[in-house]
């Protein structure tokens, strides 16, 4: 029977597999459309909590050399599922800050004619 601690990497294994096959993360150029970007945002809190305790599983485990050939092919899936992960958020997050920055420059632009249309007003007054 395998340890706790093994346990949760197995769960956490099975969690993000499940998450890997997800519409959004088998888009080319995942990230381009705010339908994307929306379905990742609903499953950050559960991405977090899986690497939050399968990081606390990985170090009640150290040194991982130590561990038998199971456990060590299920930490090695682990790490290659974070992986896999990575490579689908990398261009999710890249067009999460296009986005910011459009609404930034947006904001600016909104400001300025807000200032503009105040001094309009302001010199109609007089």
């Amino acid at each position: 029977m395998p340890s706790e601690p093994i346990i949760t990497i197995i769960e956490s294994n099975a969690r993000l597999a499940t998450l890997l096959r997800q519409p959004w993360a088998h888009k080319p150029g995942a990230g381009t459309s705010n339908q994307d970007l929306s379905a990742v945002l609903s499953h950050l809190p559960e991405i977090s909590g899986i690497i939050e305790k399968a990081g606390a599983a990985l170090r009640a485990l150290m040194p991982i050399e130590d561990l038998d050939r199971e456990s060590k092919l299920n930490v090695d899936l682990y790490a290659k599922n974070l992986q896999n992960l990575k490579a689908v958020l990398m261009p999710i997050l890249a067009s999460a800050q296009a986005c910011r920055e459009s609404l930034l420059r947006k904001r600016a632009d909104a400001r300025e004619t807000l200032r503009w249309l105040s001094a309009l007003k302001m010199t109609e007054a007089e």
